[in-house]
């Protein structure tokens, strides 16, 4: 990924949809449970997502009312992040 992708924020699913054909798929984490962490613009709970490739693990909260996101990469591989 290049910083070129982030200059502009896409629609949650534009950019889900472009991870996956880049070949991320879903993550589950075993025994991680993200605090509830509230929407600033609608107040919603949002949901907490991890996608990997097998080399890099991102790892998103999204809002799916309104579809504000905020992702990060994930440093540690060894998380316990299964496909």
């Amino acid at each position: 990924m290049d910083v070129e992708e982030f200059r502009h924020q896409p629609p949650w699913e534009d950019y889900e949809e472009a991870l996956l054909a880049k070949g991320f798929t879903p993550c589950f984490e075993a025994n991680q449970a993200p605090l509830p962490i509230t929407c600033c613009a609608c107040g919603t709970t949002s949901v907490y997502l991890v996608l990997s490739n097998g080399t890099t693990t991102i790892g998103f909260l999204v809002c799916p009312p309104c579809g504000r996101w905020i992702g990060r990469a994930i440093a540690d591989q060894t998380m316990g992040a299964q496909p």
